[in-house]
């Protein structure tokens, strides 16, 4: 891997640069049942990506007209850095590699399992 195409550590852990469409879909890669403590960082990884009422407001999102999924505007879609720590990354890094055992990462899916994939996170 390149040096360009390494995701930056931080002290606390790694930044990755997320999207809103990223931001949307990292909760598709939690499982729906496992343990307190995998549920625990899930939680805290979909309150710290997630989508406030402010950005929300900016960005027009709003539910699609056919009440199939949803849209904002994307020139408002100015992608932010989010710090996430050892345990964050290995927990989504796993939830990675168990969907892609499965066979089940969707295109929508590729780039950001990428990201997460190349993400180095050093061992404790």
């Amino acid at each position: 891997m390149s040096e360009k195409e390494k995701v930056p550590k931080t002290v606390l852990g790694i930044t990755l640069k997320l999207n809103v469409k990223d931001r949307l879909l990292v909760s598709a890669l939690f499982p729906e049942k496992g343990n307190l403590a995998d549920q625990l960082t899930a939680q805290d990884i979909g309150e710290k990506v997630g989508l406030k009422t402010k950005e929300r407001e900016e960005i027009n999102f709003r539910a699609a007209p056919d009440g199939n999924g949803v849209l904002w505007n994307a020139e408002g879609d100015k992608a932010k850095n989010f710090n996430f720590s050892k345990t964050e990354m290995k927990f989504l890094k796993a939830q990675v590699q168990r969907l892609d055992k499965a066979a089940e990462i969707g295109a929508d899916m590729v780039t950001l399992c990428s990201m997460i994939d190349k993400s180095e996170v050093e061992e404790d």
